[in-house]
């Protein structure tokens, strides 16, 4: 008896032990196994956090592109947090904030809130402070590759302050450290902000004040070119009609504007608008206008009426940019891709667009005046044309036009005709071509006029593609005609 007990007492024994020995299998696996899955619950909630705000931790560069429509009702802010992960999602997801950055080591977010936002933020008690996040800048200004290319660097710009150039764009921001101040700069009231930011650029390449240590530089860095600013689009940058266009060149003529700049258009004309810009370039003024952006041949107005320099875009490499239009009536190419210039809020942004390369070309145009004075407007534009460098077929053509635009040899051209007396500030009665010599002729013996200048005709022209003769009194391209002849009246 002892010894079957015995037995049957080892033989339990055993067997607890190796249930006992199971169960510690079981529960190690199943221990094991709670283990991974809370790993990978924790590492599936932080994923899907970081893809439904579109935050890349991995990068410090802000996930707002630098064109990103200005919103003066937020402010950038460090937000620092007690417990980074568990808060940052249920604050960003219940606040619908934000977020621009992830600073993970410090247990910090970047966020775009309001002032109340900040309020409320500081008031949570998971967060340990909330700053602004304070911008710094380079120790130096970066003279974007536009300058050089068409050698406004080699142009003294100490006259610059004789010149007024009118913007029709967004508005201007006025309190932008880069650019210049009242009262060199004039316009409207609401035309002294800028909310979508374009205008703001548009001016920074024209006149973002130069050897000031900090952020870019215009065609003219001297702060002293007189900017007026009309402001034409909505708040969005989206459009406006040729009516306001019209009304734009109009405060631009009473503000005393020389050159203007409306980088913007569409391809449908109008006739009174078309009469308005002819009007305005017989007065003297010179009028530059982007190609377009949509890389077809389309026309694009207001740049392509014939009183108007039509102006498409080249990178760095002087490439045609793929996306600026090409047609008959590009007049110039400049550098129009990856450009930097001034934003709204004190910053600095890269955009791409005939709007930038229209910009350069009315620095250009203010710049090369400035030493010129008393020249007219088409004594201007035909040393422009004159001396740019091809980049396509010879001569003039729809891709580039004449050409990148060079200040320093229209500045040379130029200085060799300046003392010329046919060349004259104010147009008289009677036709011109296009550097301003006066046409003569007689009705028995016309003169015929290159099909590539722009010639001013107040009377009659034998219009050779209806072969007949026919009263005009406006700007006009001999080429739209078949070629003309013209007979002084």
């Amino acid at each position: 008896m002892t010894n079957k007990t015995t037995q049957e007492d080892v033989s339990v024994t055993i067997r607890l032990k190796s249930l006992n020995k199971v169960f510690f299998f079981k529960r190690r696996e199943q221990w094991t196994f709670l283990k991974i899955s809370t790993i990978l619950y924790l590492l599936m909630i932080v994923a899907v956090a970081d893809k439904n705000l579109n935050v890349n931790t991995n990068s410090i560069r802000e996930s707002i592109p630098p064109h990103h429509p200005y919103d003066p009702n937020l402010s950038r802010v460090i937000v620092k947090l007690k417990t980074f992960f568990v808060r940052r999602r249920c604050y960003t997801i219940q606040n619908d904030t934000q977020v621009i950055m992830d600073l993970p080591k410090q247990e910090a977010i970047v966020v775009l809130i309001s002032q109340l936002d900040i309020k409320n933020w500081e008031k949570e008690e998971d967060v340990e402070f909330v700053e602004i996040d304070p911008l710094r800048h380079i120790n130096s200004e970066i003279i974007p590759y536009g300058v050089d290319m068409i050698e406004a660097s080699r142009l003294d710009d100490s006259k610059i302050s004789n010149q007024k150039v009118c913007v029709i764009d967004s508005g201007y921001d006025l309190g932008h450290e880069d650019l210049p101040k009242l009262p060199i700069v004039t316009g409207k009231s609401d035309a002294l902000s800028d909310t979508c930011g374009h205008g703001t650029h548009v001016s920074g390449i024209i006149a973002a004040v130069g050897n000031n240590n900090i952020g870019t530089m215009g065609v003219s860095g001297t702060g002293t070119l007189q900017l007026h600013v009309v402001r034409v689009l909505d708040g969005n940058c989206n459009w406006t009609h040729a009516s306001g266009i019209i009304a734009s060149l109009n405060e631009c003529a009473q503000n005393g504007a020389k050159v203007v700049n409306i980088s913007l258009g569409d391809d449908e004309p109008s006739l009174l608008e078309q009469r308005v810009f002819a009007e305005a370039y017989k007065e003297g003024m010179l009028i530059v206008g982007s190609t377009g952006n949509s890389g077809s041949n389309r026309h694009n107005f207001p740049a392509s009426y014939d009183s108007v320099i039509s102006v498409g875009a080249v990178d760095e490499h002087m490439k045609l940019y793929p996306k600026s239009q090409k047609n008959s009536q590009v007049e110039f190419v400049a550098p129009g891709v990856n450009v930097l210039s001034t934003l709204p809020g004190n910053r600095y942004g890269y955009d791409s667009g005939t709007s930038m390369a229209a910009s350069y070309c009315t620095g250009a145009i203010a710049l090369l005046w400035s030493h010129f004075p008393e020249m007219n407007a088409a004594g201007i534009r035909h040393a422009l044309q004159m001396t740019a460098e091809d980049i396509a077929l010879p001569g003039r053509d729809n891709v580039s036009g004449y050409g990148i635009i060079k200040l320093a040899k229209a500045y040379e051209f130029l200085s060799t005709k300046e003392n010329n007396s046919s060349v004259t500030s104010e147009l008289e009665s009677g036709w011109y071509d296009f550097d301003g010599w006066q046409v003569v002729g007689s009705i028995d013996n016309p003169r015929y006029i290159d099909c590539d200048d722009f010639v001013y005709f107040e009377g009659w022209i034998w219009y050779n593609k209806k072969d007949e003769w026919t009263w005009t009194d406006s700007w006009i391209k001999p080429a739209a005609f078949g070629g003309i002849s013209v007979y002084a009246w």
